[in-house]
């Protein structure tokens, strides 16, 4: 998931029938989906966490979710912004015209 970030998260894959900041959060939230499933099986079994190796998956787990987080609110903020701006724009303008 690391990899595929590093390679997409310029560029994600457009995804059909999605605005383009909409597409790119629904992209950080696939892969965090692909990353959420191994993990739930480890908590399942809870003696893997036990063990170095279980202790690093779940390191790197933490470590790539933040990353996938702030890239989804990176994103939303940045959408926020711009959506207010047209709003206030827009609320500022004359509804009626006398001819």
């Amino acid at each position: 998931v690391y990899k595929m970030y590093n390679k997409q998260y310029e560029e994600p894959p457009p995804l059909r029938g999605l605005p383009p900041v909409a597409g790119k959060i629904q992209w950080a939230r696939s892969l965090f989906k692909h990353l959420e499933a191994p993990m739930m099986a480890f908590r399942d079994h809870g003696v893997i966490l036990d063990i170095p190796e279980g202790k690093e998956a779940v390191r790197r787990y933490n470590r790539i979710g933040k990353i996938l987080v702030a890239y989804e609110l990176a994103y939303y903020d940045s959408w926020k912004k711009q959506s207010l701006s047209a709003i206030q724009k827009s609320l500022h303008c004359t509804l009626v015209v006398k001819r």
